[in-house]
């Protein structure tokens, strides 16, 4: 069996989960408006601005969870 990278494995789930959870939050914020008032609808909850300091915090956590979870991948991939 071959042994896996950590770093390179740990990277790389942690530019996956980054590019989803930044792009993912984007499509919310943007498309949450839309389908509210497509569908007449009004929710107790809803998406506040666009903030960008906060948008960057949530990419940089999403990237080290990323990366965790693809450390513990491959620690558990290397020793099965």
């Amino acid at each position: 069996m071959v042994e896996l990278n950590t770093k390179k494995v740990a990277l790389s789930f942690g530019i996956l989960f980054a590019v989803l959870h930044g792009v993912g939050s984007l499509v919310v914020s943007s498309y949450m408006k839309y389908w509210q008032w497509a569908h007449f609808m009004t929710m107790q909850y809803t998406s506040t601005g666009f903030n960008f300091g906060a948008w960057v915090v949530g990419i940089l956590v999403a990237f080290v969870f990323g990366a965790v979870i693809g450390s513990l991948f491959t620690l558990i991939y290397n020793k099965l």
